[in-house]
């Protein structure tokens, strides 16, 4: 009896194959045309995501910087750089504050990735001598007025001010060779 059901089971498997056979020949071109075109679809999808998250970019950067020792960080600063000078061109006090809070983490990237130690930019700074930064007075000066910020948001600030901070930050930059301004 068992044999028989192994039997049935088996013919009724081979026999099923034939069920489909007829309308998937007949249909071969359409079948492997919508085939392509899904396929075409999620490409483009996976693409565009890849583009709009910006994650090529970023893996490039990474080879890059392996191969070029850091040039990719530097590129990513100057970018980053060039957005606080966007902002302190504007004439509206919030895009001054974060302007500087934006100068205030580049910096503190620039001295964590130099292997500055410290849990903030002040810790940092509290570890470096004006041999390393000439201007480091100014600095801890400006680093306290970006925490002012930060704790007060209606920390009065002047566009006078804002801009001598905003120098502050730049001469700072310029002595670690992260701008040529």
């Amino acid at each position: 009896m068992s044999n028989q059901l192994f039997k049935d089971v088996f013919d009724f498997i081979y026999n099923a194959r034939d069920i489909g056979v007829g309308f998937i020949s007949n249909n071969l071109i359409l079948i492997e045309s919508t085939a392509i075109m899904i396929s075409a679809l999620l490409l483009w999808g996976i693409i565009s995501i890849l583009i709009k998250t910006d994650f090529i970019n970023e893996k490039a950067d990474e080879i890059s910087d392996v191969m070029q020792k850091g040039k990719s960080f530097q590129r990513k600063s100057v970018r980053a750089w060039n957005q606080v000078k966007l902002k302190m061109a504007s004439a509206d006090l919030l895009q001054w504050k974060a302007a500087l809070l934006e100068a205030d983490a580049i910096l503190n990237e620039i001295l964590k990735m130099s292997g500055y130690n410290g849990s903030d930019l002040s810790d940092k700074l509290n570890n470096m001598t004006t041999a390393e930064l000439s201007n480091l007075e100014d600095i801890k000066e400006a680093n306290n007025i970006c925490g002012h910020i930060v704790k007060e948001p209606e920390y009065d600030l002047s566009r006078e001010e804002s801009i001598r901070i905003g120098k502050i930050y730049k001469k700072a930059l310029i002595e670690l060779n992260l701008i040529d301004e």
